[in-house]
């Protein structure tokens, strides 16, 4: 499920940030959240993702399941995970989506598009709306408008919101324009390119 801060790679970065009017003044911000699936509240997801399914209007097309029986069975599938530990103790993850369980990327996807849409998009919220804010699962790169004593605020603001959903922050040490960040990217994506065809 794509949000509206959905990135695919470093190219689809790219072009999104070629479309934007950028100059100098704008601060380059990366967030990073803390363990992200052991941290994804699963009832709140379920939720989440039973409303949107009501809300699917192309739902009844595609599938003959109603939206509580899918949820069901998603509730069936995140219930608990088991796992063993090195020393071959077996231990079970009561909460949270686990780490390697096809279905936890794509509920993953569904609370954090809701999280963002709720918190970081949404103007009676969120003061500090930057310019830019892209997410790949739990790797954001942020455009920041505002100055930086501002910026410290949405961290404390962002950390506030949900508990279970902790962020880091970490700006760029020394400026560089986001100009020269597209350039180094295209470089970037040349070399791998390269790299593929001589594998090939």
């Amino acid at each position: 499920m794509k949000g509206r801060s959905f990135i695919k790679d470093s190219h689809n970065l790219r072009q999104k940030l070629k479309q934007l009017d950028v100059d100098d003044h704008l601060i380059q911000i990366s967030y990073d959240i803390r363990q992200l699936y052991p941290s994804i509240p699963v009832q709140e997801t379920l939720n989440i993702t039973h409303l949107e399914l009501i809300n699917d209007k192309t739902l009844k097309e595609r599938t003959k399941w109603k939206p509580k029986q899918i949820t069901e069975l998603l509730k069936i599938c995140t219930e608990e995970t088991h796992f063993m530990d090195y020393q071959g103790k077996i231990w079970t993850q009561t909460d949270g989506l686990a780490i390697g369980k096809s279905i936890s990327g794509a509920l993953t996807d569904i609370y954090m598009n809701w999280y963002e849409e709720e918190y970081i998009f949404n103007p009676t919220r969120n003061n500090f709306i930057s310019v830019c804010w892209e997410r790949q699962k739990d790797d954001v790169y942020c455009l920041w408008q505002f100055d930086e004593e501002n910026h410290k605020k949405i961290l404390s603001y962002v950390n506030a919101n949900e508990k279970r959903i902790q962020w880091t922050q970490e700006t760029e040490k020394e400026k560089t324009s986001v100009k020269n960040m597209i350039h180094w990217i295209g470089i970037y994506q040349k070399k791998i390119t390269h790299s593929q065809v001589l594998v090939l």
